[in-house]
Formats: C-alpha cells, structure tokens, sequence
C-alpha cells in the first residue's frame, strides 16, 4: 500500500503543495540522513500544509483493507444529488475519510469534475451540472485505493429525503 498512500496524499493536497511537503520534508535538518518513522513525515507534513494526516495513516498505513463505495446519483434541473456509502474490507478501520474524485460526462460531451469530501457513511452531495449527465465516473485515474465500487443513477433519490446531518452542498456559497 506504500506507493498508493503517496499517491493518495498527492490527490489529497494537489501537486504543488505536495511536492513542496516532500522537498520540505527532505530539508529538514533533523530527517535528513536519519532514521525516520511515519510519525515524522506525518509531523513534517502537518508543519509544511497545515493539515493533520493522523487519521489518515492511522486507516491506510496502520490500519488494514480497503474500502468499497456505492455512489448513486440522480440529475434534477441543472443538479445532481450524489448519495456515497462506504463498506470496509476489514473491521479494524471504521471508515476511511477521503476526497472522492467524480467525473460527469454530458450527452454532447461536456464535462464535469467533482471532489466530494466523503467524511461520514450514506453521505450526500448536491452539486451544479447545467448539461444533460449521460454517465458518472468515480475514480477515474486511480487517484484512491478502493475496490469493487459501483456508480449507480437511481431517480428515487431526492433532495427532501436527505437528512440535514449528513447533507453537504458545495461549493459552499
């Protein structure tokens, strides 16, 4: 899982800031040329990004499995509602947090690229599409580990049956 926790971390904060955390990280007199444990990169990465990856490490490196997402989606107007739930491969990670990558295509071609910021299980997203949807895409360049998921258009989901705890419109005005 090494490579693809990099991966990960790359898709997670974006190219520049990443490479800028790893030359960082690198600089760092007291890393340099020593023993180091994930404590201290995740300690050098909080330090050059300001994020905290406690919890991310603690599920992908010292936590086991992998998780498996059904996305189902609805189009109404110039929305569409995204529902995401999460199973996990292994009882010993809860649920693993992540920044899910969509991409909408259109019936003329368009296109649309979404991050849905996945923090809780049967979670929704209403996000603006102004063209016709004719297939979502989830992970579509491998940017997250995960196995076995499913992106499904189901028109009984509505907006009125979301509860409000786990509601989540973007971008937020």
């Amino acid at each position: 899982k090494g490579g693809y926790v990099l991966r990960m971390l790359k898709w997670i904060l974006g190219d520049a800031a990443f490479y800028q955390a790893l030359k960082d990280y690198h600089a760092r007199p007291n890393l340099a040329y020593n023993y180091v444990r994930t404590a201290d990169f995740n300690a050098s990465l909080l330090q050059s990004t300001g994020k905290d990856f406690t919890e991310f490490f603690n599920d992908w490196v010292y936590g086991e499995g992998y998780p498996t997402y059904t996305i189902k989606w609805m189009q109404g107007g110039n929305q569409a509602l995204f529902k995401v739930s999460q199973t996990q491969s292994s009882a010993n990670v809860s649920f693993f947090e992540m920044p899910l990558p969509i991409k909408v295509t259109g019936t003329a071609g368009q296109t649309a690229y979404f991050v849905l910021n996945n923090t809780s299980n049967n979670q929704s997203f209403l996000q603006s599409v102004t063209f016709p949807i004719a297939s979502v895409q989830f992970n579509y360049e491998y940017q997250i580990l995960e196995k076995n998921s499913t992106v499904v258009q189901d028109n009984t989901l509505s907006v009125s049956s979301v509860e409000k705890e786990e509601f989540g419109l973007y971008p937020n005005p």
